[in-house]
């Protein structure tokens, strides 16, 4: 009995601390990024600058404060057909990342606007505008007592939805786009029924995108439309499946006590889904399983040994 309990304690320590460990490595890169960051900016300011200077550019783009701007006699549609061209669209859209991770939203928003005046239609840059002006209203929310979707501070419309409304126009076909516009009118303005909407404007694009049905299941969930997410993370288990979906749908089958139907989808998506840390999460997901409902502590042994 004595062996058996220290054995158990030690098995638990050591869930713990594989548990524990993506998340003290996720915060060690967090901080390592974020020191890293302003002196990335700051080098790609410089950088991009000195391009400017000697770079090859049509003789019909002038550029002044960082920007660029074309004549009317030329075409913006050659000019981002050219190499040229797209190699400066390439470097603004970097130096416009790094700003925003260095914390300077403004330039970095400023600069994804000029791409996009240049490329109506780079799905990429219209998401990370919208992105990023969802990140500034929130970071403005934590400052309010109140949070409001439909204006900002100055009376204005909100502009990550004017974002990820033109987004979603210019690149209808962008999957992504609707799905972080779907994800933010559910999270950040708790529209359901527009978030819903937008969901399935995603799945019309891809009807099993395993990104989609996993977040369209959760906000489905955590309404209690369990039905729902089971169906949405299935359909997504169909074509790509995905760790994020066998774990979800595991935690589910486990909470309606549906035991050996949780051992089974782990056992047959372990050989299906693709990436060394997706497998570990399964392994995981699975030695947790058998050791705290059925009581396996050498079968979640063996599986840890599998997972390391």
């Amino acid at each position: 009995m004595h062996k058996f309990l220290s054995k158990w304690i030690f098995l638990t320590f050591l869930f713990a601390t594989l548990l524990s460990l993506p998340n003290k490595i996720d915060s060690l890169l967090s901080y390592t990024r974020q020191r890293n960051s302003r002196t990335m900016a700051s080098l790609f300011s410089r950088r991009w600058k000195t391009i400017r200077q000697w770079s090859v550019i049509p003789s019909s783009v002038t550029s002044d404060n960082d920007s660029i701007h074309l004549d009317n006699n030329d075409s913006k549609g050659e000019f981002i057909k050219n190499k040229e061209g797209k190699n400066k669209i390439l470097f603004m859209f970097q130096t416009a990342k790094a700003k925003e991770n260095a914390g300077h939203w403004r330039e970095a928003a400023n600069l994804f606007r000029e791409i996009l005046s240049l490329d109506h239609t780079d799905a990429h840059t219209h998401l990370a505008l919208a992105r990023l002006e969802a990140k500034q209203e929130r970071s403005l929310w934590k400052t309010i007592s109140h949070r409001n979707c439909e204006v900002n501070d100055n009376n204005n419309r909100s502009q990550a939805r004017d974002a990820f409304e033109i987004g979603s126009q210019q690149c209808p076909e962008s999957v992504h786009i609707w799905q972080a516009w779907a994800r933010y009118e559910a999270e950040s303005c708790q529209d359901i029924v527009l978030a819903r909407e937008l969901f399935n404007k995603a799945l019309e694009v891809e009807d099993s995108n395993p990104y989609v049905c996993h977040s369209f299941g959760l906000m489905e969930k955590r309404r209690g439309n369990v039905k729902e997410a089971k169906r949405l993370w299935e359909q997504g288990l169909e074509k790509q499946p995905t760790a994020a979906l066998v774990c979800s749908l595991g935690e589910l089958f486990i909470e309606e006590k549906k035991l050996k139907e949780a051992r089974n989808l782990y056992r047959n998506y372990l050989k299906q889904v693709k990436g060394e840390r997706q497998i570990t999460e399964i392994y995981l997901a699975s030695a947790w399983l058998e050791e705290r409902y059925f009581r396996n502590s050498r079968r979640a042994k063996e599986i840890m040994e599998l997972a390391l």
